[in-house]
């Protein structure tokens, strides 16, 4: 399927080509998390399992947003839709319909965004520290803290850096770099 030619089109094409690795790097609002779900399903239609994918993202809503148009995706290529009219959309269902044709048998995986591995990239860490929690010398149980706890442990750890500057806990040299 040809997909209308973009100012950055030979770099979309080489991120849709699956036979290496690949680092999305664009600014905000220029098409990154809609080029991932394209290589993501183009992976999914060469790899003989569809948890020997992993994609890691920066930021959680995009690994939300990465998981939920994955698996709209497959559903509408498992629904038959008809092929919509932008050509980037009938690109994204042609390769759901090939990771569908290659993974029927793992449907439980394949239609429930909580089980494809699409995170982030602290996500991803925690996830190998939960697995090896003795290796790693992590209690088990470890977990990310949501935003408001970070929010919170930062808020609290810049104060603590604050009154310890200003009560003059720190070396001369510290304090000094803090208030000039």
């Amino acid at each position: 399927m040809t997909v209308l030619p973009t100012p950055d089109q030979k770099i979309r094409d080489e991120a849709l080509n699956t036979s290496g690795s690949f680092i999305v790097e664009s600014p905000a609002g220029s098409g990154k998390t809609d080029l991932l779900i394209a290589r993501y399903l183009a992976l999914l239609s060469k790899v003989s399992h569809p948890r020997q994918i992993l994609a890691v993202t920066y930021t959680r809503k995009a690994a939300v947003q990465m998981k939920n148009r994955v698996t709209q995706k497959l559903n509408q290529a498992k629904a038959k839709e008809p092929t919509p009219g932008s050509s980037w959309e009938a690109l994204l269902l042609s390769l759901a319909e090939k990771a569908l044709k290659k993974h029927g048998s793992h449907p439980a995986i394949l239609f429930n965004p909580e089980s494809l591995q699409i995170g982030t990239f602290h996500s991803f860490c925690a996830s190998l520290l939960r697995g090896w929690p003795v290796e790693s010398g992590i209690p088990p149980g470890l977990d990310l803290l949501d935003d408001i706890d970070q929010e919170t442990l930062l808020q609290r750890t810049v104060e603590q850096y604050v009154e310890s500057v200003l009560s003059k806990d720190v070396s001369s040299e510290e304090r000094n770099a803090y208030i000039n």
